[in-house]
């Protein structure tokens, strides 16, 4: 019993001696201390920035808007350190004392590390590339006024890992944006966002980049490796988010015009302004036309060859109002007309050519309410798409029309919200419908070839963002699963001897389910150095053209294959980035990717009419991915940049059940290396540029049979802003001539020169 006495004493004791230190530690002084961290540069906020109060193990971090807030223990003289990797570090020394106010704005300095820009895309939800655990990139409008080019997806190639397939320049009519080996001829495996609204069709995956002008975008963002996590089906290759620029309150505006080799003109004007009311408005027109070019060699052409052209016109308006942080609505519409010949023409005025005519709606509701960050958003993309195809069979005229009625439409909903300053969880839901009514009408018999399809989305997903209290790994965790439905499909040839009569009839109706998950790291060792892992799942169900349209396409005949499945990918990755000074930077990626029933159009071994080879999507069995990438920057002056990047890439069959004789081929249209250079020169008198990019070989059919040669293409250009407003440039693309080849038989249009003359208030 003494014992026991003894024992509950000594805890009476150890408890009192707690409870007092408790509330001595309570009672003492706490003084809260707030600030707003912003790009010197650029003004932006910067999210993740590390606070870290020197001698202590009192730390925080930013939020999404560049905000922190941390609990000192008394006033007094603090040292607070500033660290976040693409930025300068900064130790800030402040006195705390009650009549002193303890809100700060405080603003870093940028390195030149690709880390320091905020992004959406990669986590939706704005975020500092250094805090992405995975390989994420963002194109800035200053870099689109170094560049030759008037084409969005053009800009791109100055990325590692992203492989354009634009064998016409400004002429292509099907450019297709793939990365790291997925789908080098399939332009449905990346998804392209326009202000984060899909534009790839369902029918075709085709995205019509021509339509937005270079001009008016304020940045492009760009996720590599398998999005389908946040993104869904069309995302198993990556993710380009193109966003506008926003109104601001100062009236402002320009008007651009090109001019350049092939008698091509272009001319672009747009508007823009931002009322004290809330109120702002955003307007763009554009118009262009080229008399085009041969891409033809001459031992192919013939009397009725003629020029590629193009002829384009549209703009969009944009309206918005702001009536407080809680609330934001916008609207906005674009049409844009387009006709693009093939270089063939007989009787038609214009020849064998493509015409596309596009309205898009788009209404959003974004602000924070009590739950958070809240986006609603409804769109809707119609095109009517037209195909003259003309020609000679057995001494014959013959003309068919190509008709198609393509409509995509859906609404998304996020909700996004900080649990804690290092705690995010994010949920969203989207409903999508995209259909398709079309067919071949011939002109010169009574032919008539219908077919039809729906394609219905209905997909939930989750992502928590977490970065572990006083360190410096940040996790990230997402999941999202996708309902995919195939209805309302048929084939129907009205004619007996049509070629394609025999695969009449409606067509069987599908389900697809999927789970596409996201896990990736981020450890951020200091300002100079962070390195990240990352997994991903990727998933998309085969486009509707694929699956219920038999007829002629670019490779030659082609039949449906409404058996075809959903196409599956996962993906592993890793990569650090390295910025010893502020002069230097250093990124390197590792990636290895396995695709399951991969979408490929294989050669049947049947042929139309004994000569012309047909051609049917199938699922390869297995496809194996394998690669790498380095980016490296440098800046010996501060008006000097060079930049260059190296792509290794090896995307082979493994195991093809179907056609065993096709395994250990590459996939078609993969180049096995890549490399880029970029010279910026920028004295305060002009600026200059160079650009270098070089394509190795690749194959352009599944037999690996036709082997294209690489190229090294080279483009300068030089501007000059005259009297503050007025900019004068000059460009040279492809500055050797070379007129290479990117796909059989079909040249590039050789050198172009360009002139612009912009005005801008």
């Amino acid at each position: 019993m003494k014992y026991l006495k003894n024992v509950l004493s000594q805890r009476y004791l150890v408890f009192l001696l707690f409870f007092t230190l408790t509330v001595t530690i309570n009672a003492l002084p706490v003084e809260k201390i707030s600030g707003n961290i912003r790009d010197a540069k650029h003004q932006q906020p910067i999210p993740g920035v590390q606070v870290n109060l020197e001698s202590s193990a009192l730390a925080t971090t930013t939020d999404r808007s560049g905000y922190f807030e941390l609990d000192l223990p008394a006033s007094g003289d603090y040292q607070l350190h500033l660290s976040h990797i693409g930025y300068q570090d900064r130790v800030i020394e402040i006195i705390i004392c009650p009549e002193y106010h303890k809100t700060f704005d405080i603003f870093m300095q940028s390195t030149i590390l690709r880390g320091n820009e905020v992004m959406v895309t990669a986590t939706r939800t704005s975020r500092s590339l250094a805090q992405i655990p995975g390989r994420a990139e963002v194109i800035m409008a200053a870099d689109f006024n170094t560049t030759t080019t008037t084409m969005v997806d053009a800009v791109l190639q100055r990325i590692p890992g992203i492989n354009i397939h634009r064998t016409s320049g400004a002429y292509e009519i099907r450019p297709v944006i793939s990365m790291r080996g997925v789908g080098g001829d399939d332009p449905g495996r990346t998804l392209i966002l326009l202000n984060g609204v899909p534009l790839n069709k369902s029918d075709t995956g085709v995205a019509n980049l021509k339509r937005i002008q270079l001009q008016q975008v304020d940045r492009i963002e760009v996720l590599k490796g398998a999005g389908s996590a946040l993104y869904g089906a069309s995302a198993m290759g990556g993710v380009v988010n193109i966003l506008t620029r926003p109104a601001t309150d100062r009236f402002s505006g320009r008007v651009n015009f090109r001019r350049g080799t092939h008698n091509t003109q272009n001319i672009d004007i747009g508007l823009a302004h931002r009322f004290s009311n809330g109120f702002e408005f955003v307007a763009v027109g554009y118009a262009g036309n080229s008399d085009g070019y041969y891409d033809l060699p001459d031992t192919l052409r013939n009397e009725y060859t003629v020029p590629l052209f193009f002829n384009e016109a549209g703009g969009n308006a944009q309206l918005g109002w702001t009536r407080s942080p809680a609330l934001s609505l916008k609207l906005h519409y674009a049409y844009d007309k387009d006709q693009r010949g093939e270089g063939y023409q007989i009787e038609h005025a214009l020849g064998n050519h493509r015409a596309f005519s596009t309205q898009t709606y788009q209404l959003s509701l974004t602000g924070q309410s009590r739950l958070g960050l809240y986006n609603l958003t409804a769109y809707r993309q119609h095109e009517d798409y037209l195909r003259v195809s003309e020609s000679f069979k057995r001494d014959a005229y013959n003309r068919f029309d190509v008709k198609s009625d393509r409509i995509d439409q859906g609404l998304t909903a996020l909700i996004s919200r900080e649990i804690s300053a290092t705690q995010t969880l994010t949920f969203g839901l989207e409903g999508k419908t995209g259909s398709v009514d079309g067919g071949d009408f011939y002109i010169t018999s009574p032919d008539t070839v219908l077919n039809q399809g729906q394609m219905d989305y209905l997909s939930a997903y989750i992502q928590e963002e977490l970065q572990l209290r006083n360190t410096r790994l940040r996790i990230l965790a997402s999941l999202r699963h996708d309902l995919v439905s195939f209805h309302n499909c048929s084939f129907t040839a009205n004619q007996p001897n049509n070629a394609f009569y025999e695969y009449n009839g409606d067509l069987a109706e599908h389900t697809w389910s999927a789970w596409s998950p996201r896990f990736g790291l981020r450890y951020v060792s200091s300002a100079h150095l962070s390195a990240y892992a990352n997994y991903s799942r990727g998933f998309r169900a085969a486009p509707l053209d694929d699956i219920c349209r038999s007829g002629f396409m670019r490779l030659g005949p082609k039949l449906a294959n409404p058996e075809l499945g959903p196409e599956t990918i996962d993906s592993f990755e890793m990569g650090l980035d390295f910025s010893p000074n502020p002069h230097f930077s250093l990124a390197p990626s590792l990636y290895l990717s396995q695709g399951k029933n991969f979408l490929y159009y294989v050669a049947t071994g049947d042929s139309l009419w004994g000569r012309r080879p047909i051609f049917q999507r199938e699922n390869v069995t297995s496809v194996g991915i394998q690669g790498g990438e380095l980016e490296m920057i440098i800046q010996p002056f501060p008006t000097l940049q060079i930049a260059a990047h190296l792509t290794f890439n090896r995307s082979i069959i493994d195991a093809f059940d179907e056609n065993p004789d096709l395994e250990g081929k590459d996939l078609v249209l993969t180049p096995r290396e890549q490399a880029g250079l970029n010279l910026l020169w920028d004295p305060s008198w002009a600026t200059f540029t160079l650009d270098l990019h070089y394509k190795g070989t690749q194959y352009t059919d599944d037999a690996n049979t036709v082997k294209l040669a690489p190229y090294t293409l080279i483009d300068l250009f030089a501007s000059k802003t005259l009297l503050d407003h007025l900019q004068f440039t000059v460009g040279v693309t492809n500055l050797s001539a070379e007129r290479n080849l990117e796909d059989l038989e079909r040249l590039s249009p050789g050198r172009l020169y360009q002139l612009q003359l912009s005005y801008l208030w």
